[in-house]
């Protein structure tokens, strides 16, 4: 199939089915939910739509999907409109994950990739009571 052809169905698929949750929908479960995109199979049977929102809103957008296929059918001019497959959108909270990591990174290269020296010194000036207090008093136990 034609890229031009498939990427133009999928945006016209994410628009009509943004405003059929917004308008359409009165399911309390959904919220705000926001489409991010849709994929299309290779045979435009299925229409991967990837949601933000966990649990009860994928279960209501699930159990409306052929209500929204319906909406969305004419305007799509195609004999047989896709059938929808709602999914959970982890790019948002992998993208969180990733800029931690970056900022933890960042701050080791700042620091020159080392502890601080006044860490190393507080951990190797520990009293031994510390370190039993630390373990639990596993120490003590052993001696029973």
């Amino acid at each position: 199939m034609n890229e031009t052809r498939r990427s133009r169905i999928e945006e016209l698929l994410r628009q009509e089915i943004s405003k059929v949750i917004i308008g359409e929908l009165a399911d309390p479960r959904i919220g705000f939910t926001t489409v991010t995109g849709v994929k299309l199979d290779e045979d435009l049977k299925y229409a991967n739509v990837p949601e933000n929102k966990r649990g009860a809103a994928i279960e209501a957008l699930t159990s409306s999907a052929g209500h929204i296929r319906h909406i969305v059918m004419p305007y799509l001019k195609m004999r047989r409109p896709p059938y929808l497959r709602f999914i959970l959108d982890e790019s948002i909270e992998k993208a969180a994950h990733i800029s931690d990591l970056i900022r933890q990174a960042r701050k080791t290269d700042a620091d020159g990739g080392v502890s601080k020296p006044e860490d190393a010194k507080a951990e190797n000036n520990k009293p031994e009571d510390a370190e039993e207090e630390e373990t639990g008093g596993e120490a003590e136990a052993d001696e029973r």
